[in-house]
């Protein structure tokens, strides 16, 4: 979680995002009283989860047809492959070993 600067609210709150998310295509549309209600937490608290983490750039929300709120989780997908690029655990599984 340090690597992301995110607090273990606002994981769960992205992670219950992701939950929505099944192709990539198609954007994630979760009710924020839907996520509350999994956490056991005030509507509030996600809706405070998910300003903090479109400020710290690992989401967009975009509004859709019908004026309803897309999640955009693609700047974390960004975010984590930058990671990836210096990972040598994950260099390994994807070209194998380093000679």
């Amino acid at each position: 979680m340090h690597l992301l600067d995110i607090n273990p609210t606002e994981l769960t709150v992205l992670l219950n995002v992701l939950m929505h998310w099944w192709y990539r295509e198609k954007k994630p549309f979760p009710r924020t009283t839907t996520i509350a209600r999994r956490m056991g937490s005030k509507l509030r608290t996600v809706q405070n989860a998910l300003a903090s983490l479109e400020e710290k750039k690992l989401i967009e929300r975009e509004v859709g047809p019908n004026d309803a709120t897309y999640v955009n989780p693609e700047p974390l997908v960004a975010k984590l492959a930058e990671f990836t690029k210096d990972d040598p655990e994950y260099l390994i599984r994807t070209r194998g070993p380093v000679t």
